[in-house]
């Protein structure tokens, strides 16, 4: 229903009204009101319609202003820039559109946290007389915002986290962020900034996490970068080049770096062994090359590594299977960041929602920053974060040249999750000892040169929900049992000398010729059987025929027809003759 707009009217010294999770449909204020409200939290509604002109000059003192998770559409009223003393605005996962109002930046400076995330906002952003001296996140992902990042900011100077993925803002990373000397959050990613690797955010000692991916940066990354504090780095689906830098995985508290879908060569630096707080680690669909590191495996708490798509040869590390893969070690440091902002809103509140305020004894903002990490497993790439990435462990090294037998100490990964060897020149057989990986959910080993018979202890491996050994050189009966029953002859294509179900071809090739005579002489019997009719009926059909045409020649008054029936009767007449003669004698 409609916002009960009589409790602001009745209640002029109402200081909080918390409506999220109902029903609301429409949001009618009172006008011509100066109301005392601090705290209004509307979210998680089904609210239609644009937002009252005048909001700012009916709830001037709002500190804190929660409209997420609606329908709204319209612009920002440029009244808001009248709430001098708003402190907490969450206005995501709405329609809102249109430029923010110049009132709007220049007005609201106590804001502390801005929220502005997937609505459809344009134009370009960050005006120079922007005065938001208190900002300390800002989020304005997944809206329409172009043009360069703006200089609007530099007066921000406790800014902690700056989120302006997915927009549309083109240009460069703009050389003002090297010097928010707090800046410790920057995502950008799903743009069109492009340039050189940003080296002025080498300056920022505070940086945590950097994310650039999916934009059209290039080049290479400078060999002296050493991000002191930095966690995470996702420099993903760009266009960088050259080779991975030494001193990158020198950083003490790097957790997770992503370099796919670049065009990085080289060897895989030698310092991988000094990460000893990583991770997750993909360098997938690049143009590495050389062998695979032993050093690799002093990844003591590695949770998914993806060496995917690039050129390693040589075989696989035996020593693979002493890194974690589990949950010993793959501690929480992934599953968010939580930040906390040092500001009192008001005296005696206690306030709890995707912003929160808490008294006692100070109060705080809140905001979690999840890491997303996409990984390919059960041949589709899916999206981990949370409690579910905590959960997901992975080593994918497909599609490289890497040769030689699968190392037994594979079986040592007891609680990977996802395995992919496919598309390599592997050789000998499959371990029987893979069979001790029970919460194993994926495994790829098509397109390799393995051969054997496959071990009948993969029926056991009941988490299996993807399993392919396609294009090898399997032989044998296919153990069609346990939970391998749950797939069909796709996972086993392209091995000429496996037989059983789910496939057709049968185990029992001496039975075959026997039937296969058997079959032949009674298509034959079946033939001989089908030309003597014929040849019963084309008989039948003569005489007939026949009969018929020279009943039909007779029936016709003719010279010919009357000396057929002369000769008749003179051979009768005669015949008459030669039986009375007989008769005398």
């Amino acid at each position: 229903g409609k916002f009960p707009r009589w409790l602001v009217q009745n209640n002029t010294r109402l200081q909080g009204i918390v409506l999220n999770n109902n029903l609301l449909t429409e949001l009618e204020l009172p006008r011509r009101v100066h109301h005392g409200l601090q705290y209004l939290d509307i979210s998680s509604n089904m609210i239609y319609g644009s937002i009252q002109e005048d909001i700012g000059i009916v709830f001037p003192k709002l500190v804190f202003m929660n409209f997420s998770s609606n329908q709204f559409h319209g612009t920002i009223p440029s009244s808001m820039g009248e709430m001098n003393g708003l402190k907490g605005l969450d206005m995501s996962s709405n329609g809102l559109s249109g430029q923010l109002p110049t009132t709007f930046w220049s007005g609201c400076y106590s804001l502390v946290s801005l929220k502005l995330s997937n609505n459809q906002f344009q134009g370009e952003i960050f005006p120079e007389h922007a005065n938001l001296t208190s900002l300390f996140e800002l989020h304005l992902d997944g809206n329409n915002f172009t043009g360069c990042i703006g200089e609007g900011l530099l007066n921000s100077k406790y800014l902690l986290m700056l989120d302006l993925s997915d927009n549309k803002f083109s240009g460069m990373v703009p050389l003002w962020m090297g010097r928010m000397s707090g800046l410790g959050y920057l995502y950008v990613r799903g743009n069109q900034l492009r340039g050189p690797f940003p080296h002025q955010l080498l300056q920022s000692l505070s940086l945590s996490v950097m994310d650039i991916s999916h934009n059209s940066f290039s080049g290479s990354i400078p060999s002296n970068v050493n991000f002191s504090s930095l966690r995470q780095l996702k420099l993903q689906n760009n266009g960088f080049w050259g080779s991975i830098p030494d001193t990158l995985f020198t950083v003490e508290e790097l957790r997770l770096v992503d370099l796919r879908n670049n065009n990085f060569s080289g060897k895989i630096p030698n310092t991988i062994g000094e990460s000893s707080s990583l991770r997750v680690l993909l360098l997938g669909n690049n143009s590495l090359q050389s062998h695979i590191p032993e050093k690799i495996c002093q990844l003591s708490e590695i949770g998914i590594l993806d060496l995917s798509h690039n050129m390693f040869n040589g075989v696989i590390p035996s020593c693979l299977g002493n890194l974690s893969f589990g949950p010993e070690t793959y501690v929480s440091q992934l599953q968010s960041l939580e930040i906390y902002v040092g500001e009192s809103f008001s005296p005696n509140w206690y306030y709890t929602s995707d912003l929160h305020s808490i008294t006692d004894p100070r109060h705080y903002v809140i905001f979690r920053v999840p890491t997303v990490v996409d990984l390919l497993t059960k041949s589709r790439y899916d999206a981990y974060q949370g409690y579910i990435l905590l959960n997901m462990y992975g080593l994918d090294l497909s599609s490289n040249r890497l040769s030689g037998e699968i190392p037994v100490e594979i079986g040592d990964l007891e609680n990977i999750k996802s395995l992919n060897l496919s598309s390599n020149r592997l050789t000998g057989t499959i371990p029987y000892n893979i069979s001790n990986l029970k919460d194993l959910e994926s495994l790829d080993l098509s397109n390799n040169q393995l051969h054997g018979n496959i071990p009948p202890v993969l029926a056991d491996l009941d988490s299996l929900g993807s399993f392919n050994v396609s294009c090898n050189n399997f032989s044998g009966e296919i153990p069609f049992k346990g939970h391998l029953v749950t797939f069909d002859e796709r996972s086993y294509i392209g091995n000429a000398h496996l037989c059983g179900r789910p496939t057709n071809i049968s185990c029992n090739p001496t039975r075959a010729p026997e039937a296969n005579a058997s079959t032949q002489a009674e298509e034959e019997e079946d033939d001989h059987l089908i030309d003597m009719e014929w040849f019963y009926w084309t008989c039948g059909a003569v005489y007939i025929s026949t009969c018929l045409a020279l009943f039909a020649f007779l029936c016709i008054d003719t010279r010919w027809s009357q000396e057929w029936f002369y000769r008749v009767d003179l051979f009768i007449h005669h015949l008459q003759r030669f039986k009375r003669s007989a008769f005398r004698n």
